[in-house]
């Protein structure tokens, strides 16, 4: 999965659950090609996979940090938020399900309690270029753009992810209308 090939990672993780469907380190084998469902963009496997691997392991805090993602790609925020904070709770180390509780929150417009999160983030991993992005565009949608312009440069800078750069590179040419 993790060499860009999601298909090659479906077909694996199919043929290791069905050695043994409900078997004690299968809802490892769930989440994975519930992952690459999801690089797949297939929101509706991905949802099913991570929630057998939930129903398999409920206190797995990666599936509902991931799962939560899907919601967000879903734009069914309020399940997002349901699920990073219950990922959360089973292990608050997590800057990702802070950041995308923060991006869920945001996008409802609750954007004290999306600052709090993305700041929480921040102290757990200060060099996540996709937090900077996301309160970006927090600033962004709250009308404050020098704030705005001030996170998606600071991405830029970071060069850490290539998503995450390009995202902010277009941001900037849109707000700042700079050379594109």
């Amino acid at each position: 999965l993790d060499k860009g090939q999601p298909d090659k990672a479906i077909v694996d993780f199919s043929k290791a659950i069905n050695l043994e469907p409900n078997g004690p380190t299968t809802y490892g084998d769930y989440y994975n090609r519930g992952r690459a469902h999801f690089a797949n963009g297939d929101l509706e496997k991905a949802l099913e996979d991570y929630d057998h691997a939930i129903k398999l392991k409920p206190d797995f805090s990666d599936a509902y940090g991931n799962r939560c993602n899907v919601y967000l790609s879903k734009r069914e925020f309020d399940r997002g938020v349901a699920d990073c904070s219950r990922s959360i709770a089973l292990d608050p180390m997590k800057a990702g399900a802070y950041n995308n509780r923060g991006a869920a929150l945001a996008s409802q417009g609750l954007f004290s309690r999306a600052m709090s999160d993305f700041q929480r983030a921040l102290k757990l991993d200060p060099q996540n270029p996709l937090v900077h992005l996301n309160i970006g565009l927090a600033y962004k949608d709250q009308k404050k753009i020098d704030k705005a312009i001030a996170q998606f440069r600071k991405v830029i800078q970071m060069g850490r992810d290539e998503e995450a750069v390009t995202s902010a590179k277009l941001e900037l040419c849109a707000l700042a209308r700079e050379q594109c």
